[in-house]
């Protein structure tokens, strides 16, 4: 990726972020410049309303439009058509390329790729985020925070933070278990295995007011030093981490 120049890109201040996440809305960050890689270390993160993202297929390839025509119902169609427009429109902006002209990939757990850049994409309802890294690898996942009725039997299947879960106070235990989930997702598809992978093969931090942070991980994803995990919110309702892979 050492082709692709890097420099911050002015940000704005829409979501609150950990440090080193710079946070951009879609689309008006978006410039007729070609956007810069964030710097080592950092991560841009950009943000959109899928609802308000016009539908408009003539960024797509063949093979997108011909998954859209297979949705059964409109605003699921809607909704992805605009998530690869995002996609297609953000890459664009780094890479240089026509947005229809991306060589969009799939990675073997479903992620898109495009080669020489670092990106991972995740939505919510209407919500959605793109995480754009300087090189390595990485993850991102937002949820919308809502009322989960089973919390503790999800988090059965990852005892470490489950029992520290528990002792989270009730008001802030939803937040806790969002910020714990959203960690793990971000991490697994950092390391492209998705939640195939065992939920208790590492250990990341729960509480929703301090710091992201990997705890401890099987050998098999490297030192625990290499990952860096930052939070961020999306007005009200929206929490989401990432987890990024540093450069040695």
């Amino acid at each position: 990726m050492n082709n692709l120049p890097r420099q911050p890109v002015a940000p704005e201040t829409l979501v609150v972020v950990d440090s080193g996440v710079i946070a951009h809305r879609f689309p008006t960050s978006l410039r007729h410049e070609r956007c810069m890689l964030p710097e080592a270390g950092n991560v841009h993160l950009w943000h959109a309303s899928l609802d308000e993202i016009d539908p408009d297929s003539t960024n797509l390839s063949m093979e997108e439009c011909a998954r859209a025509a297979r949705f059964r119902f409109d605003r699921h169609k809607r909704r992805y058509v605009a998530s690869r427009i995002f996609l297609r429109l953000v890459l664009s902006a780094y890479s240089g390329l026509p947005a229809v002209s991306l060589p969009l990939g799939v990675a073997r757990d479903g992620k898109p790729t495009c080669d020489g850049l670092a990106f991972n994409l995740s939505h919510s309802d209407d919500c959605a985020v793109i995480a754009i890294a300087p090189d390595g690898r990485v993850g991102v996942d937002v949820e919308a925070v809502r009322p989960i009725a089973e919390i503790e039997g999800i988090a059965a299947s990852f005892p470490a933070e489950g029992a520290k879960l528990t002792t989270i106070p009730a008001a802030r235990r939803l937040d806790a278990f969002f910020a714990c989930w959203t960690a793990k997702e971000a991490f697994l598809k950092a390391v492209g295995t998705g939640l195939l992978e065992d939920l208790s093969s590492f250990e990341v931090s729960v509480d929703p007011d301090a710091p992201a942070q990997l705890m401890s991980a099987a050998s098999r994803y490297g030192p625990v030093g290499i990952w860096r995990m930052r939070r961020f919110r999306i007005g009200a309702r929206h929490l989401g981490t990432i987890a990024q892979e540093l450069s040695s």
